[in-house]
């Protein structure tokens, strides 16, 4: 499924700062709390370490668990991933979708790169975890595994190929086989799909603005794993790339 929203033309105006909330402070948060910030922080930084956008539509350096990163000044941009995690983060916790990827699709619409982030739903949706206060060492256990997500990304540099000067980016929500075929078990992913916000693909996948095309020559590539017992937290970061020419 997808929603809406277009994505892909630079030019900054606001920025978005939800993602730049220190977890410690005030109050314990809930792990949906602390996957959507970490979710928005991994996005800007792979929009600024794929150079899908000038760098000078990024903001100075911020603060995310005392790691640097960066955050794109542009409004469409912000409000595109904000949108579409006030609505994924709730489904994925609710046990409804188990992935969202970051897609990078050239022109054409045609799949160039995915960064997949996999979580295991059930043990979340199972636990009642996600929306629970932690105490603050469940918090501190979570809050190094995120920044070692983090910091995966921040040295994707070299990594991968250089991209096309047309790339775009794109967000899916991957859902799960279920008997909610609308959803009604998530109030948010229910709401975007009943009012047309979101649309469904035919791949059962969910995000914005969304044509995925399948690709044979894709290559997968483990970047990340984490298991956080504490939390009762299993994910992994995946990147699916083409294949270069000759392999």
């Amino acid at each position: 499924m997808t929603s809406n929203p277009v994505i892909g033309s630079p030019g900054g105006k606001g920025v978005s700062t939800a993602a730049v909330s220190d977890a410690t402070t005030l109050s314990i948060p809930t792990l949906q709390t602390l996957l959507g910030e970490v979710l928005e922080v991994c996005f800007h930084e792979l929009l600024y370490q794929r150079e899908l956008y000038p760098h000078e539509i990024f903001s100075p350096q911020r603060e995310y668990l005392g790691i640097r990163h960066h955050v794109a000044v542009n409004e469409e941009i912000s409000l595109y991933i904000v949108n579409t995690l006030d609505v994924a983060v709730p489904a994925i916790c609710s046990g409804l979708a188990d992935k969202i990827s970051f897609d990078i699709v050239d022109s054409q619409g045609d799949l160039i790169e995915s960064y997949v982030f996999d979580v295991d739903s059930r043990m979340l949706s199972d636990g009642g975890g996600c929306k629970q206060h932690w105490d603050a060492q469940k918090v501190y256990a979570l809050e190094q595994n995120f920044k070692n997500l983090l910091l995966k990304i921040i040295t994707l540099d070299g990594l991968m190929s250089a991209l096309p000067s047309d790339a775009k980016f794109k967000l899916r929500l991957h859902t799960v086989d279920n008997n909610d075929p609308d959803q009604q078990g998530c109030r948010e992913l229910h709401h975007a799909i009943k009012t047309g916000t979101w649309v469904r693909s035919v791949e059962k996948e969910v995000g914005n603005q969304s044509t995925a095309k399948n690709n044979d020559s894709l290559v997968i590539r483990l970047l990340k794993s984490i298991h956080v017992p504490e939390s009762n937290l299993r994910m992994e970061l995946t990147v699916k790339f083409k294949a270069p020419e000759g392999d």
